[in-house]
């Protein structure tokens, strides 16, 4: 029986294993890019957040010095509708919707007091 020593990997054992890293890598960056662009989508919907909490604030203190909000804003990019429905002198409800993009949207009831 003759025994022959191995000086390195065959030509087929190469390329399986480059195909697997190839297979491997392709998977790890769609999946990099789907984690990114969720990273993308909170960071917006966050914006869209703090936007939107500044416009509250600014109603309410423009509501208690006794005027209106406009019914549109438009605020770094994000549209802003409001609808005010005076319930008495003092008090009303107002409905918040602020829009970004073609399908993103967040709606908000609020109570405003003098």
């Amino acid at each position: 029986m003759s025994q022959r020593k191995s000086k390195g990997f065959s030509l087929t054992e190469t390329l399986v294993a480059s195909a697997i890293v190839a297979i491997w890598a392709v998977s790890s960056q769609q999946l990099l890019q789907i984690g990114l662009g969720a990273i993308e989508k909170a960071k917006r919907k966050a914006r869209a957040v703090e936007v939107l909490n500044r416009y509250i604030q600014d109603t309410h203190i423009d509501w208690i010095n006794g005027s209106s909000p406009s019914p549109e804003v438009i605020s770094n990019g994000f549209i802003i509708h409001s609808d005010v429905n005076s319930i008495d002198e003092n008090n009303a409800s107002m409905g918040v919707e602020i829009t970004w993009g073609e399908k993103n949207r967040y709606l908000l009831k609020v109570w405003l007091s003098r």
